[in-house]
């Protein structure tokens, strides 16, 4: 039986009853980091709200769960999150388990806040999902039109993980209406199911027997940067590129040289050994040892996000937050002003970064 647990609570912020969110996300096994990455986050942001008072006075207490990126675990452990009374859910950290628990919260009329779900299917709807990260056609279309129109590229074909089929579906869907508006013509995708065990190898033998002139993944910073390495087994020079949802610190952990150049879309900015970090990042590092990737950093702003329509219902009933959620168009991010559309989705701009010596850099426009 999966278990919920007490993430974070305060004990400094009056008598009240305290405000209960839930948080969940793949927090365990090989594709995990972006998950505890968020955990990470949502702790930091709540102590820091209950540091200062709570909402209202009332502390903000977290309650985890693991959905083990498994759908019908995510589905328990959701339902057990509702059940225990929660006000709104952050999650989850990938778009396939977003939709399998999507008509859960939707029934229960609990918003959900995704730091990083941005699957194209619940694009354009009027209802309790919101999210702090780009939809999936956005960062597809600007990585098609890098490749294209900076790159020179003409032939790429997709690897992508079948396992987040909401995501890599809607994702390469995306990215081949783009580049063919461009006047490409990518290759057929190479699909392959990152549970349990994978061939890398016989995937990259094949990938490359097709001839493409560059090679672009959907997968998770673990299977991108295992299967990076077969390609530079076999082909120093091919192009490499990746969805966001690769551009974590993982794929330069695991990846190494092979992944050197790799280029990928996002809407947080690059590194610049240049600039001093931002209050997130300092926060952060000192918190945990570690820097923060897109995915951190967005579920920090999923919290301030929450944290404002709360402070919007000014004394009105919790059913109500799905609404006061949806009034907000305009807020205050760690590196930007966030804008909302009338659905309750972020709008940001996407850039082009590449890894250069272990680090994300702006990529080259020329």
């Amino acid at each position: 039986m999966p278990i919920l647990l007490i993430l974070a609570a305060a004990v400094s912020c009056g008598t009240d009853d305290p405000i209960r969110l839930g948080f969940v996300a793949t927090l365990s096994g090989r594709t995990a980091e972006m998950g505890l990455e968020e955990m990470r986050a949502v702790e930091l942001a709540v102590g820091e709200i209950n540091a200062a008072g709570g909402i209202a006075g009332r502390p903000v207490e977290v309650i985890r769960a693991d959905d083990r990126n498994d759908p019908d675990i995510a589905r328990e452990v959701v339902g057990q999150l509702l059940d225990s009374g929660v006000q709104a859910v952050i999650g989850h950290s990938t778009s396939a388990m977003t939709m399998a628990t999507y008509d859960l919260a939707a029934s229960a009329g609990v918003p959900f806040v995704s730091p990083s779900t941005s699957t194209t299917l619940l694009n354009g709807l009027n209802d309790h999902f919101f999210r702090l990260t780009t939809t999936a056609n956005v960062n597809a279309a600007a990585l098609a039109d890098y490749m294209h129109q900076v790159a020179d590229v003409e032939n790429p074909i997709i690897i992508r993980d079948s396992r987040n089929a909401a995501y890599t579906n809607s994702w390469t869907q995306a990215f081949e209406e783009s580049f063919r508006t461009l006047g490409g013509t990518p290759l057929p995708s190479r699909d392959f199911d990152s549970t349990g065990s994978v061939d890398y190898s016989g995937i990259i033998m094949d990938v490359l027997g097709r001839n493409p002139d560059s090679i672009v993944f959907a997968a998770a910073a673990i299977d991108t940067a295992l299967l990076s390495q077969q390609v530079r087994k076999y082909d120093l020079t091919v192009p490499l590129f990746s969805s966001s949802w690769a551009k974590t610190e993982e794929i330069v952990f695991y990846g190494g040289s092979a992944v050197e150049g790799m280029v990928f879309a996002r809407a947080n900015r690059a590194d610049d050994p240049l600039a001093a970090p931002d209050a997130f990042t300092l926060v952060y590092r000192n918190r945990f040892g570690t820097d923060s990737g897109f995915a951190g950093r967005q579920a920090y702003e999923s919290v301030l996000f929450l944290a404002e329509g709360l402070h919007r219902l000014e004394g009105q009933s919790y059913d109500d937050l799905t609404d006061a959620l949806a009034s907000i168009r305009v807020m205050e991010g760690t590196l930007q002003t966030l804008r909302f559309n009338e659905y309750g989705d972020v709008e940001k701009p996407e850039k082009t970064m590449m890894v250069r010596d272990g680090r994300f850099i702006d990529a080259p426009t020329e």
